[in-house]
């Protein structure tokens, strides 16, 4: 069975609200994600993307049935006469990065209806998070003054010159060793 880190995943048949309140909160646990609870082109209910990346590798099965378990409290109850599938789950290996998705999801690449967006990043621990944040802080302005805090500091301050591709490096460098894969 394959595995990979990142994954596209579709639940049908939702629960706008119950739906969002728990998939931000699986997402907060992974590496990273980006979602949204949209509503069908045809107007008669909700269904939901979630782009996720693990901190380990998982196989296609297992992240299947944990979806499938994720699922139970906020798929709509079947209507009286429904013959369709109901509640499926659809999953796939993310393709592309998760700019591209939440793109896809704003609708810039698809016209469709639209869902609030939401996505996170998980940092290394706080140790750590000072040192990626000193790090870049000693390279783009090349002062010793003030040492900043966590990387959230350092987003507000230096946020627009924050090199989305440096920062994924070290996140990916330093995770490793934080949680080395057995």
């Amino acid at each position: 069975m394959p595995k990979y880190r990142k994954y596209n995943i579709v639940f049908h048949n939702v629960d706008q609200e119950k739906c969002q309140e728990t998939l931000e909160s699986y997402g907060k646990k992974a590496k990273e994600y980006v979602m949204s609870v949209e509503p069908y082109p045809q107007g008669n209910g909700f269904h939901s993307h979630l782009s996720v990346e693990y901190p380990n590798q998982r196989s296609f099965q297992s992240v299947l049935k944990e979806a499938d378990k994720l699922k139970i409290p906020f798929v709509v109850t079947r209507p009286e006469g429904e013959t369709r599938d109901w509640g499926r789950v659809q999953l796939e290996q993310m393709r592309g990065t998760f700019k591209d998705n939440e793109n896809y999801l704003l609708g810039m690449t698809k016209d469709k209806p639209l869902g609030e967006v939401k996505k996170g990043k998980k940092y290394p621990g706080q140790i750590i998070q000072k040192m990626i944040a000193l790090t870049y802080w000693q390279w783009l302005d090349g002062k010793y003054e003030k040492q900043p805090g966590l990387i959230a500091d350092f987003d507000e301050k230096y946020g627009d010159r924050f090199c989305e591709s440096c920062y994924d490096y070290w996140h990916d460098y330093i995770w490793e060793r934080e949680y080395p894969e057995k």
